[in-house]
């Protein structure tokens, strides 16, 4: 009985160490498996997606009518152009005596300087416009009203003092006259009146000098209140008011603002 009890339980142990134990985990190669030359496939790749080429659309030619506009526009279009006014040189006033054959004296020679003077103008096209007329091309009626006063103003006061040097200028004349001819009478009477006609050509230069002097002042304003804008306007209203103008034109000749930037763009880079 306790035999077969041993080999019962000797039975049971051995059965035990053939069954796997639930916490034993089984061992793999590390090492990668090699893929057999049969199955092994090359591996092809596919060519990178060029992306197409992306095409750019060019504008239209014009029309002919877009382009008679196109024209007008250019023509008729206002800018502000900065000007560089050269004044001076190759005036020279002299006086004194000079070298005459033997003998020598002395003299003087006085030179105008060149000097050089930075504006700006207003142009219509390529023709530049004095200011009342481009007050009145843009429609500042107003102001072309007060300018054109104050320039009619300075011109009167200017022929007014010219006025007076052209009677200087004749007593000039007169005097001359009649100096001479009484310095060929003898007597005493003669000589008080080539004394008086001397006086009347000394008194007709001072007029003459002082008539050309104070005309020229309202004369030099009226020419700068015509053909300078800058006497008249600021630089920022002037270019305001030709925008508008030129919108206004842009506008009526049925122009796309990139035809009319175009134009103005290149008017820019040759300047």
């Amino acid at each position: 009985m306790s035999a077969m009890i041993l080999m019962t339980l000797m039975a049971a142990a051995s059965a035990q160490d053939e069954s796997p134990s639930p916490l034993a985990v089984p061992i793999q190669d590390a090492r990668p498996a090699t893929p057999s030359p049969v199955t092994q496939r090359p591996v092809t790749q596919r060519p990178l997606a060029v992306p197409a080429p992306v095409r750019l659309k060019h504008p239209s030619p014009p029309t002919a009518a877009q382009l008679q506009a196109l024209r007008q526009y250019r023509r008729e279009r206002l800018a502000v152009h900065p000007e560089l006014e050269i004044r001076g040189g190759g005036t020279q006033w002299q006086t004194g005596f000079s070298a005459v054959g033997p003998s020598w004296g002395w003299g003087m020679a006085v030179a105008d300087p060149i000097s050089t003077t930075r504006t700006w103008g207003i142009y219509k096209g390529a023709d530049r416009l004095d200011v009342p007329d481009f007050l009145e091309e843009v429609g500042a009626l107003e102001l072309k009203y007060t300018l054109d006063q104050d320039i009619q103003r300075a011109r009167r006061n200017s022929r007014a003092w010219y006025a007076l040097a052209g009677a200087g200028v004749a007593g000039i004349l007169v005097g001359s006259i009649g100096a001479n001819s009484a310095g060929r009478t003898p007597g005493p009477e003669a000589r008080f009146e080539e004394y008086v006609y001397t006086n009347v050509v000394f008194a007709s230069i001072g007029t003459t000098v002082l008539g050309l002097f104070a005309g020229s002042f309202p004369a030099a304003r009226a020419e700068r209140l015509t053909n300078y804008p800058s006497a008249s306007l600021t630089i920022d209203r002037a270019q305001r008011l030709a925008d508008e103008h030129n919108e206004t034109l842009r506008q009526d000749l049925d122009l796309s603002p990139e035809a009319v930037w175009d134009i103005e763009s290149r008017a820019e880079s040759r300047r």
